[in-house]
């Protein structure tokens, strides 16, 4: 009894799991109480259920804390609207852009998807609009409550601003329940951190620019395990030992260094290679690309030297794995050139 996984197809993996086991199922090749190992890979799609009921947690509890919060806004709070000009705006933007990431991760279960051509950009867009209409509506409620006695400074320091403002105002339950929403965010956004992590390893490696164990999944769940566990031990000494702070900072800056790269491939891929299959084609070329890298290397010189100084040790370690390994590995200038590269890794 075992399991077939066919890479090539389009169906997702697990709705193929799903449908064999149906199948051993009326077959009276599955019974009470065998062990299917397999079964472990549907965890995936137990993982996107619990993540969809927390995020439905979290927008319950920013969409209280918008009710009940705007009748607290007051208009004298929004003068000076910029205290700071636009260079205080551009900083805070920059140093609060960790919290308005993690579209990208979608990309990463392209794969898994049953129409990614379609999917992909329904859910990254979707998610983005979504996020950017939350967002500025906390943003707004949130500057409009505060008060001569809790200014920017207070705001600034809160370890929670959003209960904190509501506990201003006297609403302290509502307040708790805000709190609530605020675990149930953190949750998710680690959780779908550590789905996506270790997908990029293995897309990495099975390109040929990671060692192949990066690309090896486990023979009784299908899912690239080390590189979940890997991933799981990277992310648990960074929160244990690295200021949040300092954390966040060096994420946004390699995160819009990774946005002024996609602009510049935009770019180079449609001089270079016009006639590629897009079944996805960026409006208002070449406007949208070029502004996505202006406005990213904007935001990257608004933050702190420090930062930049850890960006380029990260950057150069980064380098050094490539000049080192994946120059001389990758699949991708094997069939381009003619250089000799290693085979594609064979199904557990």
């Amino acid at each position: 009894m075992k399991i077939q996984i066919d890479r090539d197809s389009r169906v997702p993996i697990h709705d193929q799991i799903k449908e064999q086991i149906k199948g051993l199922i009326h077959a009276g090749q599955l019974r009470a109480g065998d062990q299917l190992p397999t079964m472990r890979a549907l965890s995936i799609e137990l993982a996107v259920n619990f993540n969809t009921v927390i995020v439905l947690i979290k927008l319950c509890a920013l969409a209280i804390f918008v009710a009940v919060g705007l009748f607290a806004v007051s208009g004298a709070s929004f003068s000076p609207f910029q205290p700071m000009g636009w260079g205080g705006t551009f900083t805070g933007a920059a140093l609060i852009f960790f919290a308005f990431i993690g579209f990208d991760a979608v990309s990463t279960a392209a794969e898994e998807a049953k129409d990614p051509a379609k999917d992909m950009k329904t859910a990254i867009l979707g998610s983005l609009g979504i996020a950017s209409i939350v967002y500025i509506s906390v943003a707004f409620v949130l500057v409009g409550m505060l008060t001569p006695t809790w200014g920017l400074a207070a705001l600034g320091s809160s370890p929670s601003a959003l209960a904190d403002a509501l506990g201003q105002h006297g609403q302290t339950a509502v307040a708790a329940i805000v709190a609530g929403g605020a675990l149930a965010a953190i949750t998710s956004v680690l959780l779908v951190s550590l789905y996506a992590q270790p997908r990029l390893f293995f897309a990495l490696a099975r390109d040929g620019l990671l060692h192949d164990r990066f690309a090896q999944l486990d023979p009784k769940t299908h899912v690239p395990k080390k590189t979940i566990y890997l991933t799981g031990f990277i992310v648990a000494f960074f929160a244990g030992f690295v200021p949040i702070g300092e954390a966040a900072e060096l994420t946004n800056i390699g995160t819009l260094f990774a946005f002024v790269l996609v602009g510049i491939g935009i770019i180079w891929l449609r001089r270079h290679e016009p006639n590629a299959v897009r079944p996805f084609r960026v409006p208002l070329f070449p406007i949208v690309p070029i502004g996505a890298i202006a406005m990213s290397l904007v935001l990257m010189l608004s933050l702190p030297f420090v930062t930049w100084m850890r960006f380029g040790l990260w950057l150069m370690a980064g380098l050094w794995i490539y000049a080192t390994y994946g120059l001389f590995h990758s699949r991708l200038a094997a069939r381009k050139y003619g250089i000799p590269g290693p085979a594609l890794p064979p199904p557990p």
